[in-house]
């Protein structure tokens, strides 16, 4: 049975999707989220605090995010993964209901918009999954949490549909229960679409 998966992403009206600030060189990196802060005020762009702290906050999570990303790359390969990026694109199987009210006020507000685009027109070789948030997940050089689209596919047939699937990882995902996608390439732009 196949089944219509989508990979959905929240973000600002204004963003273009499946962009990666940590493509950029730190400096740069911090120069824009600052800009987006300034420009586009929203929960994502504003996550780093103050402006006192802003700059710290996002430094810390900017070097972290890049460690994490080395090691989802080193382990995509590993499985057979064919990354055409070092930087990944991060989105959401299927499910968004973790998101907070703010996130559905800025929604509904017109501030923010969810794009998707179907599982089923993306290669088993550009995509990888984690279960929960990779940030707090990816810890160290032995983490084996990554896994492909076919595995993913095959748990939720076995499990008859992807909310029966979902429903049986749930309480494991607390607090953070989604399955998190990371795309490895560009060449799905064409294919977003807002929902």
């Amino acid at each position: 049975m196949v089944y219509d998966i989508c990979l959905k992403y929240y973000c600002h009206i204004n963003n273009e999707p499946l962009k990666s600030i940590t493509k950029l060189p730190e400096k740069e990196a911090l120069d824009l989220a600052k800009k987006l802060r300034d420009e586009n005020p929203c929960n994502a762009h504003c996550r780093f605090g103050s402006i006192l702290t802003f700059d710290e906050n996002f430094v810390t999570y900017y070097n972290h995010r890049k460690n994490v990303e080395k090691l989802l790359y080193e382990r995509f390969i590993s499985l057979g993964g064919k990354p055409q990026t070092m930087s990944p694109y991060y989105l959401f199987v299927h499910d968004l209901s973790w998101l907070t009210n703010v996130i559905i006020d800025e929604i509904n507000g017109g501030i923010a918009r969810i794009i998707e685009v179907r599982l089923n027109d993306i290669d088993i070789f550009d995509v990888s999954f984690v279960l929960g948030d990779s940030m707090l997940s990816v810890n160290s050089d032995e983490w084996d949490g990554l896994f492909l689209k076919d595995s993913l596919m095959q748990s939720i047939t076995l499990h008859q549909g992807f909310e029966n699937y979902f429903n049986s990882i749930k309480p494991q995902l607390n607090p953070h229960p989604f399955i998190e996608a990371q795309l490895w390439t560009d060449k799905y732009h064409h294919l977003i679409r807002t929902v």
